[in-house]
């Protein structure tokens, strides 16, 4: 990803923790069954049935700890579902609660 020129964000709904998951873990094929995706006018990765993506062009990699962070521009938006998204917080999966 840091030599990527573009890139897209997935963005999960609330009850594809398992695909998540299946991402963060190490020495498996990502994109092998049970995963299903497509390529993006670019080439980039976009997977399906998700709530949406973010397309975007690479901007900047900076190197942090032992990590890197890749900045980008987002250059288009696709929504596809109109559902809760997933977030992921201090080691687990939970959601937004909005405080009165």
């Amino acid at each position: 990803m840091r030599t990527a020129e573009h890139f897209v964000v997935n963005i999960l709904a609330r009850e594809q923790a398992e695909l998540a998951a299946r991402f963060a873990r190490k020495d498996i094929d990502r994109f092998a069954a049970p995963t299903r995706w497509n390529r993006g006018p670019l080439g980039q990765p976009v997977l399906d049935d998700v709530s949406g993506h973010l397309f975007c062009r690479s901007r900047e990699t900076i190197a942090v700890g032992d990590h890197f962070l890749v900045v980008g521009l987002v250059t288009d938006v696709s929504v596809r579902k109109a559902t809760r998204r997933l977030l992921y917080h201090q080691g687990r999966f939970g959601r937004f609660t909005p405080h009165n």
